[in-house]
C-alpha cells in the first residue's frame, strides 16, 4: 500500500497536526465574543454621570477610559473573535466626556474660592487700614447690617481704641486672611458665608517693643449684595447667650 501524502512528508505514519489560521473562525462565521471590557467601559460611562455629586467620583469614568481603550486594542487584535467596537467607543466618549467634566468642576471650585479669597483679603486690607487711621466710621460700614445692629458705631470705637491702647497688642497696621478660609452656604439664609483667621499685623513700638508683633482673630464673613462683609469678630465684640452685647 502506498503511502499517503502526509506520510511521505512526514517520514512515518500516524497523526498530523496543522495551525489553523486566526480568522478559521471568522470565516467559517463561528460565533464572536462581545468584547467584556467594552460591555464594562460602557456601564461605567453610564455612571459617569455620578461626577456631578463631587469630583472625587472620577474614579469611575476613569477607569471606564482605561477599560474602553483597552477593549479597542483587543478588539483590532482579535481578527474577529471579538466583537463590540462601537459600545466601546461609546464607552471611551461617556468616560471622557465625564473626566472632562469633574476637571472642570474642580477647576471651577479652586478658581471660585481663589477669587473669594482674595475679595476678603482686600476687604481686611480696608478694614485695617481704616482702624490705623483712625477712621472708625468707615471701618464700621465693613460690618455686614446685623453686626452693626448689635454693635453700635460708639461702641465699636472704645472696643478698638481700647484694644490697640494695651501692651499686648498695640495698634493695628495691617490685615490679612493668610488664605485660611472655608466658604459655605448657611442654609437658612442661603448666602454665602466665609470663616477663618484673621492675621493681624501689629505695631507695639509705643510699649517699648522692637520687634513687629502680630495677633489672629477668628472671624466670620456674610456676602451682602455680592460683597463680603465682616460678619463677627468673636473675641472682639463677644455675647451673652441671649445675644445682646456685652
Amino acid at each position: 500500500m502506498n503511502p499517503t501524502s502526509s506520510e511521505s512528508e512526514s517520514g512515518g505514519v500516524g497523526p498530523q497536526t496543522f495551525r489553523m489560521s486566526k480568522t478559521a473562525g471568522a470565516a467559517l462565521g463561528e460565533y464572536s465574543e462581545v468584547s467584556p471590557l467594552a460591555v464594562t467601559s460602557l456601564v461605567l460611562g453610564v455612571a459617569g454621570g455620578l461626577v456631578v455629586l463631587g469630583p472625587v467620583l472620577a474614579v469611575v469614568p476613569l477607569v471606564g477610559l482605561v477599560l474602553g481603550v483597552w477593549a479597542l486594542v483587543k478588539i483590532s487584535r482579535s481578527a474577529g473573535t471579538q466583537t463590540g467596537k462601537l459600545l466601546a467607543l461609546a464607552g471611551v466618549v461617556l468616560c471622557a466626556g465625564s473626566v472632562g467634566f469633574a476637571g472642570y468642576q474642580q477647576w471651577s471650585g479652586d478658581h471660585r474660592i481663589a477669587r473669594e479669597r482674595q475679595a476678603i483679603d482686600q476687604l481686611l486690607g480696608e478694614f485695617a487700614k481704616y482702624i490705623s487711621q483712625s477712621r472708625y466710621d468707615q471701618a464700621y460700614e465693613l460690618l455686614d447690617p446685623r453686626q452693626q445692629s448689635r454693635i453700635t458705631l460708639e461702641r465699636f470705637k472704645q472696643t478698638l481704641e481700647q484694644l490697640q491702647n494695651t501692651p499686648d497688642y498695640g495698634r493695628i497696621v495691617a490685615a490679612t486672611s493668610g488664605r485660611q478660609i472655608e466658604l459655605t452656604v448657611d442654609p437658612s439664609t442661603k448666602n454665602s458665608v466665609a470663616q477663618g483667621l484673621i492675621l493681624l499685623k501689629l505695631d507695639a513700638s509705643k510699649f517699648g517693643a522692637n520687634d513687629d508683633r502680630g495677633a489672629r482673630e477668628r472671624a466670620v464673613y456674610w456676602m451682602i449684595d455680592g460683597k463680603w462683609r465682616i460678619h463677627d469678630i468673636p473675641s472682639w465684640f463677644p455675647t451673652r447667650p441671649g445675644g445682646q452685647d456685652q
